[in-house]
């Protein structure tokens, strides 16, 4: 979005402790889950991205859960001059690692509300629901990471429906040299005349 923000506060946030494991986590704050392919700080040539939510977070040796519901952040160049985005992002993500094995697994659901998107040249209310899984080991001699993703929603009378897979496995004969094999299926939009934006 954007490789310049002369002078801004990136994150600025409270955290209440709540019984038991929860904690909620009020303000300005980043935001990346797994393999960052739908939320993300967009690290690169970009500024990194915050966004203004109240997150419900449980963490326990084995288990986490996030639960938030925010506004992106938009960035502007200036000192002191990003404001809050009319875009509204919440979700679920959910991440088990078990005790003896390396079967780790994410569940997660993300929710976006939208005016400001663009496809085929025009703007329109968008309501965009993802559900994904993603199935991954811990780091070892061999590994594996295995995420699958569905989308439904609208966009103007457009419905939407979209499917993602992607994978990545990999060995290690020699320590710290990898071998491996990824790839990913992401079928597009085939048609500009139908009802359907994917």
């Amino acid at each position: 979005q954007l490789d310049e923000n002369l002078l801004s506060i990136h994150q600025l946030f409270f955290d209440a402790h709540l019984k038991g494991n929860w904690l909620l986590r009020l303000g300005r704050q980043e935001y990346a889950w797994g393999q960052e392919r739908f939320v993300a700080t967009k690290e690169g040539p970009n500024t990194r991205h915050p966004f203004y939510g109240a997150t419900l977070k449980y963490v326990s040796p084995r288990n986490k859960i996030d639960i938030f519901t925010s506004n992106p952040m938009k960035m502007n160049p200036g000192v002191f001059d990003d404001v809050r985005s009319s875009e509204s992002l919440s979700g679920i993500y959910y991440m088990h690692t078990p005790s003896k094995s390396r079967f780790n697994l994410d569940v997660y659901y993300f929710n976006l509300e939208s005016n400001l998107r663009e496809y085929m040249f025009k703007k329109g209310n968008e309501t965009r629901h993802t559900f994904g899984t993603r199935l991954y080991s811990s780091l070892g001699p061999w590994n594996y990471d295995v995420e699958l993703a569905k989308q439904t929603g609208s966009f103007e009378a457009l419905t939407i429906s979209s499917f993602m897979g992607v994978w990545d496995f990999n060995v290690s004969p020699i320590h710290h040299i990898y071998l491996g094999f990824s790839g990913n299926y992401v079928p597009g939009d085939n048609s500009s005349s139908d009802t359907e934006l994917n």
